[in-house]
């Protein structure tokens, strides 16, 4: 199913320790239009999404699982293509 209980693996991409060890750094123009200031060498922020789907809704809603499907497959593209733009 989709959800995946807590593993003594090593972290991956679907696992809740896995942590990004890169960022895209801005362009400067938002912090200009916003009058903000950079904070060198600090993070403001670590965020993570997770996919909750309801089991009955899954098995009721027609199209509703190939949705999801579809979701997590161009997610996990963009993991697997991010590797070559670091």
């Amino acid at each position: 199913m989709l959800i995946h209980p807590p593993t003594t693996h090593p972290p991956t991409t679907h696992s809740p320790q896995y942590t990004p060890t890169h960022y895209t750094p801005s362009t400067g123009v938002t912090l200009r239009e916003n009058n903000l200031k950079e904070i060198k060498g600090g993070r403001i922020l670590d965020s993570q999404g997770i996919l909750v789907a309801n089991r009955r809704a899954l098995l009721e809603r027609p199209g509703l699982m190939e949705v999801c499907h579809e979701l997590i497959e161009r997610l996990e593209a963009h993991l697997k293509a991010d590797q070559y733009y670091r």
